[in-house]
């Protein structure tokens, strides 16, 4: 709960869970080497007791997600929080270009030009592999989590001391001037230009939907990425005879292609250069024009159109999931049932139920019924991310327009200077006529 937060005792839990990790991988590696040495009775009797091993290891190791994001929720600026998402999105796509990668690597190191080792013995080493990463995972943690959340003011990034509730508020601390020097008032802090509005100005119910909204595409999106993945590299093999090594350069010229936009729209993210409600719903445009050339036109044209619209579907999608992403950090509210907390956990439950189930009917509907089955399919998910994100966008424009209806009233119609005079000058005749003068004014006048 966030409300009941305490950062010393979660900076333990963050340094302890991932080595409590390496731990359990490193007796799954051991007990996966002696398994792989054995007859096959032995190997199917143990099957399911390694299965066992690997998925504590696994949720020891994710089991860290939750309250990572809360403390990153905490510590990140709101203004920056899309732009930080963005670069999430990023690193992923280039985690799974060079996975690949690293693999061969390991395999190589190991296997060399001798003998070829057992699957699982390698998959054992695998683990070990794994291992590693949870052991850096733990020593980043200890050497970047702070032990205190300060509080800090969004413009000049610069931390408020605590004060008592007796005392006056006060402003963040400026730097003391020398003595002796003249007192020179310090320039408000200038902040970027801002295209639309904030999640942060947005209603108690619209951030709701706004959370809502993004959790629906959190499960419609890996539904169409994953079933790109697994459909893309089945019609690669079967229909037009492509080799596995080649299937899998292709995604790894994909993920770096991903990788690279998805930096650039964090750099324009950041500079204020770009609407980002405009971007998420161009993305959608094309990403449902781009999955009716998966469609099957006949020849080498459905090759190339399979392969054009792969890398768009795919990139666009991890891209708006970035931006939808860190706007659903921001309309975030401790305390209600869309905390940060709920979020990320949803977020990770409907992201992984469709990474499990998209890999599934992709290959049950191309068996079933071809690849214009699955090109139908594809569209049907593709236009229902679409719709979540038309959703997304109509609540940052509707609240754009009811901010520029508020301004027009507040601003009362000025008239020219000329007129005004007009009106002075007809006002003070009015004033000094005899109709409206004075009893002793007449009588003056009269004599």
């Amino acid at each position: 709960d966030e409300n009941k937060w305490s950062q010393r005792s979660l900076r333990r839990w963050m340094i302890a869970i991932p080595d409590l990790a390496a731990i359990v991988g490193l007796v799954c590696f051991y007990l996966l080497q002696w398994v792989a040495a054995k007859p096959i009775e032995v190997r199917r009797t143990f099957w399911w007791t390694c299965m066992a091993v690997i998925q504590l290891q696994t949720i020891l190791a994710t089991s860290v997600q939750i309250p990572l994001a809360v403390v990153w929720n905490k510590c990140t600026p709101n203004k920056d929080k899309t732009f930080w998402t963005m670069l999430q999105q990023s690193a992923k796509m280039f985690g799974m270009a060079i996975g690949p990668g690293v693999a061969a690597l390991v395999l190589y190191g190991i296997q060399g030009n001798g003998e070829r080792v057992s699957p699982v013995s390698m998959q054992a080493w695998m683990m070990l592999t794994i291992l590693f990463f949870n052991l850096a995972s733990g020593l980043l943690n200890l050497l970047f989590l702070p032990v205190e959340i300060p509080e800090f003011d969004e413009t000049t990034m610069e931390v408020i001391p605590p004060s008592s509730p007796s005392d006056p508020p006060r402003s963040p601390r400026q730097p003391r001037a020398p003595r002796g020097a003249p007192a020179v008032e310090s320039p408000a802090p200038q902040m970027p230009v801002q295209l639309e509005p904030a999640p942060e100005e947005f209603e108690d119910k619209d951030r709701a939907q706004l959370v809502w909204h993004t959790l629906q595409f959190a499960l419609e999106r890996p539904l169409t990425v994953s079933a790109v993945e697994v459909a893309t590299v089945m019609i690669l093999e079967v229909e037009y005879g492509w080799p596995r090594e080649a299937t899998g350069i292709v995604f790894l010229l994909i993920a770096c292609l991903g990788t690279v936009f998805a930096f650039v729209v964090a750099i324009l993210v950041r500079r204020r250069s770009i609407r980002e409600s405009y971007l998420v719903f161009t993305s959608g445009v094309i990403s449902v024009c781009a999955s009716l050339l998966l469609f099957d036109f006949g020849g080498s044209a459905g090759m190339w159109t399979l392969l054009c619209a792969d890398p768009v579907l795919f990139t666009l999608a991890l891209t708006s999931w970035g931006i939808c992403e860190g706007w659903a950090a921001r309309a975030v509210q401790p305390g209600k049932w869309y905390s940060i907390e709920t979020f990320r956990m949803f977020d990770g439950l409907l992201m992984n139920l469709g990474r499990t189930i998209a890999p599934l009917i992709a290959r049950a509907v191309i068996d079933m019924g071809g690849r214009n089955c699955y090109a139908a399919m594809q569209v049907l998910f593709v236009g229902l991310g679409f719709h979540s994100l038309r959703n997304i966008c109509n609540l940052f424009w509707n609240l754009e327009k009811k901010q520029e209806e508020k301004a027009k009233q507040l601003k009362a119609p000025d008239k020219p200077k000329q007129e005004k005079l007009t009106d002075a000058v007809e006002n003070a005749g009015t004033e000094a006529s005899p109709e409206t003068a004075p009893e002793s004014t007449k009588q003056v006048t009269d004599d």
